[in-house]
């Protein structure tokens, strides 16, 4: 599987079964098509006998902050390192608590959280669905990933909500 010539092979991992089928059909007319995990997509039931695809990783997207919708960060980078070989890189696309304005005008009870290191719980509504946004500190990306990885950088981008997470497998 993976793409025609190409050294690689590309997965796609969404445990919502709605979004993955979105996305089959996004791509059902490029013959380069990635392989889509129907099974095991959701990294919280993975474990070293257990895991969604037998390959390692070499390099993680996570694209649209994706990890913003996970509250226990220290959980979902135990369970990457699960699926990544030692020269595995991680590329994330997250929301930049540090441009994030609403933030700045929340209460003391906000303040008080990301001094604990919790993340902040917001809600965002589209289409008339509602989801939990996590809002997490550098501080906490860096230390829920640093027992399995090496942290590169956190870049804002231009957008002004957004930051580049670069992380590499220890």
């Amino acid at each position: 599987p993976g793409f025609p010539g190409a050294k690689y092979t590309v997965y796609f991992l969404e445990p919502s079964s709605g979004l993955r089928s979105m996305a089959k059909k996004y791509v059902s007319e490029n013959p380069q098509k990635p392989v889509f995990v129907e099974e095991m997509s959701d990294f919280q039931h993975w474990s070293d006998g257990h895991l969604p695809f037998r390959e390692k990783m070499n390099g993680i997207l996570a694209n649209f902050a994706v990890f913003n919708c996970i509250a226990d960060m220290d959980r979902l980078f135990e369970k990457l390192s699960l699926i990544c070989d030692h020269k595995c890189y991680i590329q994330a696309m997250v929301l930049d608590i540090r441009q994030i304005k609403e933030i700045k005008t929340r209460s003391l009870r906000t303040a008080i959280k990301m001094l604990l290191r919790k993340p902040i719980v917001t809600l965002n509504e589209y289409k008339g669905i509602t989801q939990e946004v996590y809002l997490h500190t550098v501080r906490k990306y860096k230390s829920a990933s640093g027992k399995y990885f090496n942290f590169i950088s956190y870049t804002s981008i231009p957008s002004p909500r957004f930051a580049l997470l670069m992380l590499s497998k220890k």
